[in-house]
């Protein structure tokens, strides 16, 4: 019951970002019009300028959904992703954290640093996209060794969504450098080459199955270099209470790692990657919030392992 309100509650709410408006328009066109303007026509000042519109497909969503069930059918798409990637999170880390209890603790507090990012934009798509990346590399480390060839496909759909899909990319060549390392140590690189090198290189070719081609993947190059000043584009600050869960996540996480040495394990140094850019780019947070949800479960479960031992001594002394 806590989960299912707790979904609802951080992720119904229907505030509205001003791209919305935009995203549904360009949708519309797309769909009446049969295919993808090459030109900025929208633009007074520069209406011939060749345009790339990397979201295209996120935006036919957003529109077929608006079309067919209103503003309430954006609202449950956003619950959806919201449950998809709590759900794909539950399975990360059911394996090491098997109480109930504690799993549906860690995914409330992510939910509530997911939520203020959790607005109808195509970065719900990066969020679920990048979850279920997570989901594939975990089951590789955990013996599924051919789930890797999965990210392939999940990519040539990912850049045509949003180009979030260069974290899922960097996700993976963290975790394949990681992997062949313990390779080299183990003297022992075939099974890293064919089963995480190789998919990474097809993965890495399957973003050129786009519209625009290796064009896409130059334009979002080079914007990733502008400077914007939006807030969200803007970093958090370190000493007051703005986004209080996310800097208790941080400290949980830091602190879980050094008592338990866990400074060695790929999915820490992701989540120290995350943590950086999510302090850096306040629209990053809820990257940050789905690669740490395994460290915060693990941190709450040793601190109910604390809290029960502290209760059974209690009762002992009285």
């Amino acid at each position: 019951v806590l989960l299912f309100s707790s979904l609802f509650y951080f992720f119904s709410y229907p505030e509205v970002d001003p791209d919305l408006w935009g995203h549904l328009f360009f949708g519309r066109e797309i769909l009446e019009g049969g295919n993808l303007p090459s030109q900025n026509l929208y633009s007074y000042t520069a209406p011939e300028y060749p345009w790339i519109n990397h979201e295209w497909l996120a935006e036919v969503v957003f529109y077929a959904l608006f079309r067919f069930l209103g503003s309430p059918g954006l609202i449950l798409l956003k619950v959806a992703v919201g449950g998809g990637i709590i759900w794909i999170l539950d399975r990360c880390i059911r394996e090491k954290v098997p109480s109930l209890l504690v799993r549906t603790l860690t995914l409330v507090w992510i939910m509530a640093i997911l939520s203020p990012g959790f607005n109808i934009r195509p970065q719900l798509f990066t969020y679920l996209f990048f979850a279920v990346f997570l989901f594939l590399l975990y089951r590789y480390d955990g013996g599924k060794k051919a789930t890797l060839y999965w990210a392939a496909p999940l990519m040539a759909l990912w850049v045509n969504l949003h180009g979030g899909f260069a974290a899922g990319l960097g996700a993976f060549g963290l975790f394949s450098f990681w992997i062949s390392l313990r390779g080299i140590r183990n003297r022992d690189m075939k099974p890293v080459v064919t089963q995480v090198l190789i998919p990474l290189i097809i993965s890495g070719i399957a973003l050129l199955l786009n519209p625009y081609g290796i064009n896409l993947l130059s334009f979002l190059a080079g914007d990733l270099l502008l400077d914007r000043p939006i807030s969200e584009w803007q970093p958090i600050r370190i000493l007051d209470l703005s986004f209080l869960e996310l800097k208790l996540a941080l400290i949980a996480v830091v602190l879980l790692a050094l008592w338990k040495q866990a400074w060695h394990r790929w999915d820490f140094a992701l989540t120290l990657l995350a943590a950086f850019f999510a302090l850096r780019y306040q629209r990053h947070i809820p990257l940050f919030a789905i690669v740490a949800a395994p460290f915060l479960a693990e941190g709450v479960q040793e601190l109910s392992y604390w809290a029960k031992r502290r209760v059974k001594g209690w009762i002992l002394a009285v």
